[in-house]
């Protein structure tokens, strides 16, 4: 009998290990895995007849540990960076849809051949390489309806709106990959079901505009229709000074829908983009971990340049999701603790018991302690947050504000450092040389 009890146990293990798709050591070997070999990702990608739609400055690494990873690094750090979180994210949720990435610091001596960068060390993400390639949109139906559910969650929680097909990789064993969270960086406002809004820009508040306290206008803003250049430089001219190839891309679209909010210029993001982040039936696992998203999780999982601003938003989001399309109005209403206890249910109906269990409202404080600015010109609004993440984000919430410094565990851009609390955090070189920074693939 206890021998058969032994038996049952190991099956077990076996399965929980068979079932994890990647290696429990991925981030170790990516981390300290000499490296043999240097190539260049597009032309890998070329020889294999796909097509690349990314940066020529992105590396495929050889590691003597028989590991295979991606480099993507910047002058100063930005889209690697969100590599590295949004695996950190997708472990924690439990999807196991992007592959291990880990920050990695490599010197001219480690690099085999010549150095293709400025001198001095170089930091950027290692991500595992998938042998993979893009799938048509037909092939993207017929993958598992879990994965492509939470692949939907993943891009609307972490605001990655880029989501084209050449950002998704099919693995031989049928499994979607996800790659190029770079958007995660931007600040946004979204409303579940739609195409978010993405801030460009400084924030102008000489210049007239809705007020912050009002609702986003999601349903009615402004219209540029088949806008020249010329129009969309003298509109947004006055918040949007940097990365000009944005503007010519803003050219090329028949309609450019746009909203000037909170003094600060808020442009639909569609180019790209197939199709809204949403799902109709989001997993039940995954709702249960979204509900226990709180600032002190997403504070372990963040790297500079990611501000408190970018907290706000993942919490926003993922209550959003928790709601469902037609409840979660984002930025346009907030609900109070009892409304969301009555709302949330109805658009989950397979995960109504398991959401009423863990969602019940809770007493939020009225007032909060007076909150240090992200840079020079804003600062967080936790009032958003008052729904049914008030208690978790009220406790933890409590120790990042009152704390020695923004948040003790991260180096958090300072008024100095960046040009604002939401357009853009990229590093005085990126602005001044115009630039956007390349993403894996696009």
């Amino acid at each position: 009998m206890a021998s058969g009890r032994i038996l049952l146990l190991w099956i077990c293990l076996l399965q929980l290990v068979w079932a994890q798709r990647w290696p429990r050591t991925a981030e170790q070997s990516l981390s300290s895995g000499r490296i043999l070999e240097a190539r260049s990702l597009e032309q890998v990608v070329l020889r294999q007849g796909q097509e690349w739609q990314g940066s020529s400055s992105i590396w495929l690494l050889q590691l003597e540990n028989g590991v295979q990873g991606v480099f993507r690094s910047e002058d100063e750090p930005w889209g690697s960076q969100a590599e590295v979180f949004a695996y950190r994210f997708d472990q924690w949720l439990g999807s196991e849809l992007v592959p291990p990435s880990a920050v990695r610091t490599i010197a001219p001596g480690e690099w085999p051949g010549a150095w293709p960068f400025p001198p001095g060390p170089r930091v950027g993400s290692l991500q595992w390489y998938v042998e993979s390639h893009t799938p048509s949109q037909a092939e993207w139906l017929e993958l598992a309806g879990e994965d492509r559910a939470n692949a939907e969650i993943l891009s609307f929680v972490l605001g990655r709106y880029d989501n084209h097909l050449g950002n998704v990789l099919v693995g031989a064993d049928g499994r979607l990959s996800l790659v190029d969270f770079e958007n995660c960086l931007e600040l946004e406002q979204a409303r579940y079901g739609l195409f978010p809004f993405i801030r460009r820009g400084r924030r102008r508040p000489d210049l007239p505009s809705l007020e912050a306290g009002s609702a986003f206008p999601f349903e009615q803003p402004a219209r540029l229709e088949h806008p020249a250049l010329e129009e969309i430089q003298r509109q947004f001219g006055p918040w949007w000074t940097i990365w000009p190839e944005g503007m010519r891309q803003l050219a090329r679209r028949p309609e450019v829908r746009y909203a000037v909010w909170d003094h600060c210029l808020w442009v639909e993001a569609r180019a790209g983009s197939r199709h809204p982040a949403f799902t109709e039936a989001p997993p039940v696992a995954s709702l249960q971990r979204l509900a226990a998203l709180d600032v002190a999780q997403l504070q372990k999982m963040l790297l500079p340049p990611f501000s408190q601003a970018h907290i706000e938003g993942f919490l926003e989001r993922a209550r959003q999701v928790l709601l469902g399309k037609d409840q979660g109005r984002g930025a346009g209403r907030n609900l109070s603790s009892s409304e969301s206890a009555k709302l949330l249910p109805k658009p989950m109906l397979a995960a109504q018991k398991a959401v009423q269990e863990i969602f019940q409202p809770v007493p939020f404080p009225t007032t909060l302690p007076a909150l240090p600015p992200l840079c020079s010109e804003s600062a967080i609004r936790f009032s958003d947050l008052r729904d049914e993440f008030g208690q978790r984000v009220s406790q933890a919430g409590s120790q990042l504000l009152t704390g020695p410094s923004p948040c003790p565990k991260m180096n958090w851009p300072s008024p100095d450092s960046c040009v604002r609390a939401g357009g853009d955090l990229r590093g005085p070189s990126q602005q001044a040389s115009g630039t956007k920074s390349a993403g894996r693939f696009g």
